[in-house]
């Protein structure tokens, strides 16, 4: 008896009790859930093969929003739960690339580029596009390119194809 009493005391906090942990997604901008294979954010940048600019929205929902790095293309947007389109429209569209631009985390993200070495001339195209002016000189046996990106504010200068300087415009 005293069993059957412990079990009725119990059997509602079991059942109503837990609590489900939420599950995240990774949604594709149209709105399509992913249903690859990875399972993390580097594994999904190292499947879409970009580097990529996190940006945190404020739409309920919606855990983050990865853009190509340096532009307004989004990738991907993770999200708790099952979510829709329009929610997922929403997140997108709070990002602003002109804010983003005139950042820190902008300079940073260069700066990064620059100190690891890690960005090239053919990154250059691939995520501001074709620069406005663009010039080439050879010093010490060395390759300069000069990038001058107006709408970024910004020149990027590379030394023997990887980037090695910045000079903001502001």
């Amino acid at each position: 008896m005293r069993n059957i009493v412990f079990i009725l005391i119990l059997f509602p906090f079991v059942l109503f009790g837990q609590k489900k942990e939420p599950q995240l997604h990774f949604y594709y901008p149209n709105g399509k859930i992913y249903k690859g294979k990875a399972r993390t954010i580097g594994e999904l940048n190292k499947e879409f093969g970009f580097k990529t600019y996190d940006f945190l929205p404020k739409t309920k929902g919606v855990t983050d929003v990865m853009f190509i790095k340096y532009t307004a293309i989004p990738l991907y947007v993770l999200a708790f739960d099952t979510i829709r389109f329009g929610t997922i429209d929403k997140a997108i569209n709070e990002f602003d690339l002109n804010k983003y631009i005139n950042s820190y985390d902008f300079k940073y993200d260069l700066t990064e580029e620059i100190k690891n070495k890690s960005f090239t001339s053919i990154d250059e195209t691939i995520y501001f596009g074709k620069p406005e002016n663009y010039s080439v000189s050879f010093k010490n046996g060395k390759k300069i390119e000069i990038y001058d990106l107006p709408n970024y504010h910004i020149k990027l200068f590379f030394t023997n194809g990887i980037l090695s300087k910045i000079i903001l415009n502001n």
